[in-house]
């Protein structure tokens, strides 16, 4: 079988026959190919662990995920149980907020309190720590409140 080969490996080399070659992978010809086998080269290089993933991948797979949810959502709208259970969870989450504000605000000094009770600061920490719906009508709320102290404060309100 060995002779046979070298036969015919004879008689090509002789000959003005075209030699077959092989096909190029065009995967592995790939520009994104090289760059992970480089990278995954580099890690080696430095002992890394193969099995974390680079951060432009991490990035890319973050990105074709965030396009799935959208593209599941625009094909399926949320359901108006969905909707409520959404609601509830953010009310819920902000409470916790407050309630972890308040607690920092007991553990902190007293002169650190007295300066954190001016109207304007405490607003604007509230409205600061609340999902934006909450943000909306704590606004709102404020801005009445606003104006009820300037109409007292330029003669009062008639009944």
């Amino acid at each position: 079988f060995q002779s046979l080969k070298t036969a015919c490996d004879d008689n090509f080399e002789g000959s003005d026959l075209i030699k077959p070659r092989k096909l190029p992978n065009p995967i592995m010809a790939s520009c994104q190919h090289r760059a992970l086998h480089q990278e995954l080269l580099f890690c080696h290089r430095r002992c890394l662990l193969p099995r974390v993933k680079p951060e432009l991948m991490h990035v890319l797979e973050h990105r074709q995920r965030e396009r799935h949810e959208q593209a599941e959502l625009a094909r399926h709208p949320p359901s108006d149980l969905e909707v409520k259970l959404r609601m509830r969870q953010q009310r819920i989450q902000c409470e916790l907020e407050e309630k972890r504000r308040e607690e920092n605000l007991r553990n902190t000094p007293e002169f650190v309190r007295v300066r954190g009770t001016l109207k304007h600061l405490q607003e604007h920490n509230v409205l600061s720590n609340c999902t934006f719906e909450h943000q909306e009508s704590m606004a709102l709320l404020y801005k009445v409140k606003l104006l009820y102290f300037v109409v007292l404060l330029k003669g009062g309100v008639r009944k």
